[in-house]
Formats: structure tokens, C-alpha cells, sequence
């Protein structure tokens, strides 16, 4: 009779396999060693990604657990990021603040002395300063924080 009251065990969760990761990191694109240009942020009718593809890649090294997607080439689909329309032709000083701020302030060679959560704060704060709207921080943090780019 006391046997229909027994406590069970809980039972066990399956084990998650790891997910495939790459042999090494992908690199930064052989266009990032030198200073950053308005033709890497954005097209010619002010179409842009809003986390850079350089930003992509870096984050993604240095966060191997990261949910990017890959093509089927094994690389990086750093298309995969919210579009933003702000650096509208007409209105030129955006766009050359914004890469003046990048330079300054997210330039390839200093990413390595910054944490993810820095370089992603950083990101937000100057799509902040160039178009006086916190809208664009605050989508691309949560963006970063859903695909695991920040530790």
C-alpha cells in the first residue's frame, strides 16, 4: 500500500551534443586593417547593418557559444543583423560622424582591450550621439545578448 506513495527520482535530462564549432576563428575581413570607411557601414542609398561585420566576427571569436548563423561555406553570415536606414545621403554629417566616432572609438586594432558588453555599450552610445535616439542601442544590445555575443 505505501508503495503507490514513493517519491520518485527526477528523471534525467538527455545529454545535449556539442554544437560544431570551427577549427579556428574566423578572421576579420582583409578590409579592416586599415582606417574605417563610410563603404564599410553602409551602401550608397544608406542601407546598413546595425552591428558592423567586422563587430560580428570579433564578438563572435571571442564568444565561441555564439547563435550566428553559417552559410554552407562554414562562414559567418554577418548579413543576418537588423537593417537601419539612418544615413540617408541627404544628410552626410551623420554618416561622417558616425565613422568618426567608430574610429575613435571601436577601431579594429583596439577591440582586444575591450569586453564584448564595452564594445556593444560603445556601439549603442554612438548610434546615440549621431542620430539623438537611444532606439538604435537599445535594439542593438538585446540584438547581441539573443545571439550570445556578450559574456
Amino acid at each position: 500500500m505505501f508503495g503507490l506513495f514513493k517519491k520518485k527520482s527526477p528523471a534525467t535530462p538527455p545529454p545535449v551534443p556539442p554544437s560544431p564549432r570551427p577549427s579556428s576563428p574566423p578572421p576579420l575581413p582583409p578590409s579592416v586593417t586599415g582606417p574605417l570607411t563610410s563603404e564599410m557601414f553602409w551602401d550608397e542609398m544608406g542601407m546598413s547593418r546595425l552591428v558592423p561585420a567586422y563587430l560580428q566576427l570579433h564578438l563572435a571569436v571571442r564568444s565561441p557559444q555564439h547563435r550566428l548563423t553559417r552559410r554552407s561555406d562554414g562562414n559567418l553570415d554577418t548579413d543576418d543583423v537588423p537593417a537601419l536606414m539612418i544615413f540617408n545621403p541627404d544628410n552626410p554629417q551623420i554618416g561622417a560622424s558616425f565613422v568618426r566616432l567608430m574610429n575613435e572609438q571601436l577601431e579594429p586594432s583596439m577591440l582586444s582591450a575591450l569586453t564584448p558588453a564595452e564594445i556593444v555599450s560603445r556601439l549603442g552610445n554612438i548610434y546615440t550621439q549621431v542620430s539623438g535616439k537611444d532606439m538604435y542601442a537599445i535594439v542593438c544590445q538585446k540584438w547581441c545578448a539573443d545571439r550570445k555575443l556578450l559574456e
